[in-house]
């Protein structure tokens, strides 16, 4: 990839805690599962869009319009609740963690973005948007019915509630070890810069 695009995503953060109560939950429920690749917990986060490969230029003007976007936009609490599948629970190729709460504000503030982001020619998601968490994708359906059965009895478990109150452009470089992401920009709900 040329030094000058980036595979970027806007993400919201999501405190230590969390991602620590979800990391242990995870392994205990499903450590011994071979065919599950792990997000490890620093790398978990609510991606509201990814953006792919951009020009470092454009990636630059996204970042610095990030707190236009939401200054108008109050801080809001969300709750990490369960263990889902995508695309079902059947046939899970993705674990999630569901989002509650003052969910709607997310949806708003993710639609919120993808009419700002259209106008620096970036395509719109061509599917709603959920809020969730990923925990960890399913390489091969060898033991679909092992996670079948251990995704139960995580239903309604809580995680964990925690405040929305920023956003932040994320760079994303693919490694060996796993992706690494690096914040490049940051914008705090309901701050005028």
């Amino acid at each position: 990839m040329a030094s000058d695009v980036i595979r970027s995503f806007i993400a919201v953060p999501i405190p230590n805690n969390i991602k620590s109560t979800l990391a242990a939950a995870f392994e205990e429920t499903f450590g011994d599962i071979q065919h599950l690749r792990s997000v490890r917990p620093r790398g978990m986060h609510i991606t509201l869009k990814f953006l792919g490969d951009l020009k470092k230029d454009l990636a630059d003007r996204i970042g610095a319009s990030l707190g236009a976007i939401v200054w108008n936009r109050r801080p809001f609490t969300v709750q990490a609740v369960g263990i889902g599948g995508f695309p079902n629970l059947l046939n899970p190729r993705v674990l999630f963690t569901p989002l509650i709460g003052e969910t709607q504000s997310l949806i708003d503030l993710a639609a919120d973005l993808e009419k700002a982001l259209a106008e620096f020619g970036i395509a719109p998601e061509n599917k709603p948007f959920e809020p969730h968490l990923t925990l960890a994708r399913v390489k091969t359906p060898k033991q679909l019915g092992l996670i079948r059965k251990r995704l139960k009895a995580l239903k309604g478990v809580s995680f964990g509630e925690f405040r929305v109150e920023e956003l932040i452009l994320f760079r994303s470089d693919l490694r060996p070890e796993g992706a690494h992401y690096t914040p490049l920009a940051r914008a705090r709900l309901g701050v005028k810069k």
